[in-house]
């Protein structure tokens, strides 16, 4: 169980950053 919050946290921490940097180089990879 916590191995799966951990992947959780560590999937969902990046996403607001990794966000912003696709959207400031114009990247839609999806």
């Amino acid at each position: 169980m916590a191995l799966a919050i951990s992947l959780a946290v560590g999937f969902l921490a990046p996403l607001p950053y990794n966000y912003w940097k696709l959207k400031r180089h114009g990247k839609a990879c999806h």
